[in-house]
This record gives structure tokens, C-alpha cells and sequence, in this order.
């Protein structure tokens, strides 16, 4: 997998990301598209939309670096992964509606993606 990909990949996450703060600024109009309660706390939309959005942003500047950071992409990875498994929790649960899974497969792409990069972009080990 190339930089120029993962570049690409990372725009498309930064994207990703500012549609799913708005979902969440908005819950009872953009955010009921995917099944997010209208009537959450006002402050807890705005924390998370903004915390969303800080990744997002996060994501456009390591599209723009020189070098792209491996800590960083392996931590958002993570994060990625985590938000998936979080929805699907909630959903066997009963918490949430498969909307909100589905719109997850996304996260867990990327978090595919960036683990495929990080494996084909590491440095072979000394002999």
C-alpha cells in the first residue's frame, strides 16, 4: 500500500469524521439519520462532535505532512476499531439500531486500512 493511498485514505477519513460531528451537533436532524437519540444532552453532542472533529482535523494534517506519523495512524487505528466495536456493543445490547452499525463498518475500513499501511509500510528489523 503507498503513502499516495493512504494520503488519499486519510482525506476521506477526515471527511468521514466531519459528517459524524455533524451527526452528532445535530441529533435530532442529521443525527437521526443513523439513529442517534434527538433528545441527548446538548453538552454531550457538542463534546463529542468536537472530539470527532479534532480527530478529523488530525486526520487532514497527516494527509498534508511530509511524513505521515506511524504513532499517530496506529493510535487512530485504534480508536477506529474501538468505535466500531462500541456500536456493534450497543447494538447486540439493544442500546442502539443497526443504522449506527452500519455507519461503523466505516470506521472499521479505515481501521483495516490504516493497520494494512502500517504493516506495509514498517521498516524491516536489523540482522
Amino acid at each position: 500500500m503507498t503513502d499516495h493511498f493512504m494520503r488519499q485514505a486519510l482525506w476521506a477519513t477526515a471527511i468521514y469524521n466531519t459528517g459524524a460531528a455533524l451527526a452528532f451537533l445535530f441529533p435530532g436532524s442529521l443525527g437521526a439519520l443513523v439513529g442517534l437519540p434527538a433528545d441527548a444532552p446538548l453538552l454531550h453532542g457538542v463534546f463529542l462532535a468536537l472530539f470527532i472533529q479534532g480527530f478529523g482535523v488530525l486526520y487532514g494534517w497527516l494527509a498534508l505532512s511530509e511524513r505521515i506519523d506511524r504513532g499517530l495512524v496506529a493510535f487512530s487505528g485504534l480508536m477506529k476499531a474501538s468505535v466500531f466495536l462500541l456500536f456493534l456493543t450497543l447494538w447486540i445490547t439493544g442500546h442502539a439500531g443497526v443504522l449506527l452499525v452500519l455507519v461503523g463498518i466505516g470506521d472499521l475500513a479505515f481501521a483495516i486500512i490504516f493497520h494494512r499501511w502500517l504493516k506495509a509500510s514498517a521498516e524491516p528489523a536489523p540482522a
